[in-house]
């Protein structure tokens, strides 16, 4: 899936966006002592490299699916070029590909012997509604849990945005498609 490249240029110099997101920005560090599960209180989090960071906005509920803007800044002529996108976090689209896998892989056979069972008998028991709705409801979970997350996490990829235009001095480019 190509997510959407977000282009920016900023007037500050590479040194200047770093030391900013030093400044505004705290660490991805867990901790059990704290609301956000995460140390510090400012409002963004980040992992924070030489040319490069990674921004969510701190949020005080779980939600892995929530995305992130990926970047990287380099100098360009008067300031600094900022590329980035966003994403979900890596763990998290595998944990989905491995759930939806095994909910077509277990379901789809249970979910189909269930349903031979009772169009031949007549029906199946008990387990004749567990075997028809446990199944399909595992892979719409697996569909839609990702979109769910997704769609809680758009104010704070608004946020993010904001921080890097105004804090970071950036002007966003028209968007191009990254693969």
């Amino acid at each position: 899936m190509s997510q959407r490249l977000l282009v920016f240029h900023s007037a500050l110099a590479p040194g200047t966006i770093a030391e900013t997101l030093r400044r505004d920005v705290d660490q991805e560090q867990y901790t059990p002592f704290s609301l956000s599960g995460y140390k510090g209180s400012k409002p963004l989090l980040g992992d924070l490299r030489e040319g490069s960071f990674r921004l969510r906005k701190r949020i005080y509920y779980s939600n892995g699916f929530a995305r992130r803007f990926y970047a990287t800044y380099s100098a360009e002529p008067g300031g600094t070029r900022i590329e980035g996108y966003f994403d979900a976090p890596l763990w998290a689209r595998w944990f989905m590909r491995i759930w939806v896998a095994l909910a077509v892989a277990i379901g789809a056979p249970i979910f189909a012997l269930t349903l031979i069972d009772a169009v031949r008998r007549g029906n199946a028991g008990g387990n004749l509604w567990t075997g028809l709705a446990v199944p399909p409801a595992l892979l719409l979970c697996g569909l839609l849990l990702p979109r769910i997350g997704r769609l809680l996490g758009t104010g704070g990829e608004r946020y993010v945005l904001s921080f890097v235009e105004q804090k970071l001095a950036a002007r966003r480019q028209e968007s191009e498609s990254a693969g």
